[in-house]
C-alpha cells in the first residue's frame, strides 16, 4: 500500500499588494503548504534562484518587474517551473494582459478570487496536469 507523501508542497506567492500576499499566506500555510512570499518581481527572482517551487502564484501587474517579465525570466532560466505559474489578475480584459494570457496559455485566476480556487489550481498543477487551466 502506498503511503501519501508527507512532504509539503512549496508555493511562492508574489503580489505588490501586501494584503493579498498576507491573505494567501494565512490561507495556504494552515492547509499544508510551505509558503514563501515576495512583494515584487526582483525579490521573487532571488527566491526562485534559491528554491524550487511546486507552484508560483503571481500578480500580472506589478511596478518594476511585472508578472509577465517574471514569467519570461522563469521560462528562460527555470523552464521546469514555467508550467507551475498561476497568475492572479484583476486586469484580464486589458489588451496587453489578454494578449499575454492567450499567447502563453498560462493558468490564471481572476480577482476577486475564491480562496478554494487557489488551492484547487495548485492541486491541479502539482498533480501533474499540464493542461491550461483557466479559472473564472
Amino acid at each position: 500500500m502506498n503511503m501519501p507523501s508527507t512532504e509539503k508542497k512549496r508555493v511562492l506567492v508574489i503580489d505588490d499588494e501586501k494584503y493579498i500576499v498576507d491573505l494567501l499566506y494565512e490561507y495556504l500555510s494552515p492547509i499544508g503548504y510551505d509558503v514563501e512570499t515576495a512583494t515584487n518581481g526582483d525579490e521573487a527572482k532571488i527566491k526562485i534562484v534559491a528554491h524550487k517551487f511546486d507552484a508560483i502564484i503571481c500578480d500580472i501587474k506589478m511596478p518594476g518587474v511585472s508578472g509577465m517579465e517574471l514569467y519570461e525570466y522563469v521560462t528562460e532560466r527555470h523552464p521546469d517551473m514555467a508550467n507551475r505559474v498561476i497568475f492572479i489578475t484583476g486586469d484580464s480584459m486589458a489588451t496587453e494582459t489578454s494578449k499575454f494570457l492567450k499567447t502563453f496559455t498560462v493558468k490564471y485566476i481572476r480577482k476577486p478570487f475564491n480562496l478554494s480556487e487557489i488551492d484547487d489550481t495548485i492541486k491541479n498543477i502539482t498533480g501533474g496536469d499540464e493542461r491550461c487551466n483557466i479559472v473564472e
